[in-house]
C-alpha cells in the first residue's frame, strides 16, 4: 500500500481532531478527509466488492460517529427488496427458480421483477 498520506511532511502526520473516511463505491475508492482536505485515495479496485466499515479508538474520550451522507436513490431498499435482489443475483431464474428448495411463495417474491436493481448514478 505504501505511506498514506502521500504528502506528509517528514514521514510525520499529525493527527487532528476531526477524520472522515470517504467511500466512493462507484469509482471504488476509499480516501480520507481531514479539516476540508482530502487526502487522496487510500484504497482502490473495489468497485463490485463488497466493503464493511469498521472503526477503532485507542483513547479513552474518543468518539465516533458514522454518517451516510449521499447516495444515488433518495430512499434506502427495504430489507424485503434488498434480500430478493440478493437472491435475483445468485440465482438463472429459467434454470434454477424451479429447482430452489423453498414454497411456492417465496419463488414467486424472488421471480417478481416489481424491484429492479439499484438505479446507477449518473
Amino acid at each position: 500500500m505504501g505511506n498514506y498520506p502521500k504528502d506528509k511532511a517528514d514521514g510525520v502526520f499529525n493527527v487532528p481532531k476531526k477524520i472522515s473516511c470517504i467511500i466512493d463505491m462507484i469509482t471504488g475508492t476509499i480516501g480520507f478527509k481531514t479539516n476540508e482536505k482530502y487526502l487522496g485515495d487510500a484504497f482502490s479496485g473495489l468497485k463490485h466488492k463488497t466493503v464493511f466499515l469498521a472503526v477503532s479508538a485507542v483513547w479513552g474520550n474518543a468518539e465516533i460517529s458514522v454518517t451516510y451522507n449521499k447516495g444515488c436513490n433518495a430512499t434506502p431498499l427495504s430489507l424485503q427488496d434488498l434480500s430478493k435482489l440478493t437472491l435475483r443475483d445468485r440465482v438463472k431464474f429459467a434454470e434454477q427458480i424451479d429447482q430452489l428448495p423453498t414454497s411456492p411463495g417465496l419463488k414467486r417474491l424472488i421471480a417478481d421483477k416489481s424491484i429492479t436493481e439499484p438505479e446507477a448514478c449518473e
